[in-house]
């Protein structure tokens, strides 16, 4: 019974993994209501499961879903439901937690809530440093994205530091002098 049962689990987790990247895909390919669908159900297969891992990227690529959709207070809301289990399974200060938080601030940003967004863009980099080090390409993306939120508040003189901080991050991800 063992091996019937952890065949029928891969199997449920390559079904779950394969609506995601199906979901993911008709996000790219500019469907994001199919996408929606498909993220809705493998969150809901993941949770039957229960596979956390599963829950939470449905969760993610649900929201941003609806952040492409300009439905944004319920993107938010999925966003929020994914770090809350990220929290909840130890994984508060991932790397997987950090892109959560990062999404959070882009779509508020998205929503015009610049200032709103701020505190999740600034907790995004600093997640993203600690979880991933200075010199890797999404810490010195999120540096950037907080740079940018700043610039667009007018407070030029805190975000310029910031992208000079991204640009050495990422010319040290590529190999190259900073």
């Amino acid at each position: 019974r063992g091996r019937e049962l952890a065949t029928e689990n891969r199997e449920r987790f390559q079904e779950i993994r394969g609506l995601e990247y199906i979901a993911l895909a008709h996000l790219e390919g500019g469907h994001p209501e199919w996408s929606l669908e498909l993220a809705r159900s493998a969150t809901e297969l993941a949770r039957k499961m229960p596979m956390m891992v599963g829950v939470i990227y449905g969760l993610a690529i649900a929201g941003r879903a609806l952040s492409r959709m300009a439905r944004h207070d319920e993107a938010v809301a999925h966003f929020r439901r994914a770090l809350a289990d990220l929290e909840r399974s130890g994984q508060a200060d991932s790397r997987d937690a950090a892109a959560v938080v990062k999404d959070i601030g882009v779509v508020l940003q998205d929503r015009g809530s610049h200032l709103e967004s701020l505190p999740y863009v600034k907790r995004a980099a600093e997640m993203a440093e600690r979880a991933l080090g200075p010199d890797h390409p999404e810490t010195a993306f999120a540096l950037a994205e907080e740079a940018w939120t700043l610039g667009m508040l007018g407070r030029t003189d805190e975000s310029f530091p910031l992208y000079e901080r991204a640009l050495a991050a990422g010319a040290r991800a590529m190999g190259a002098d900073s």
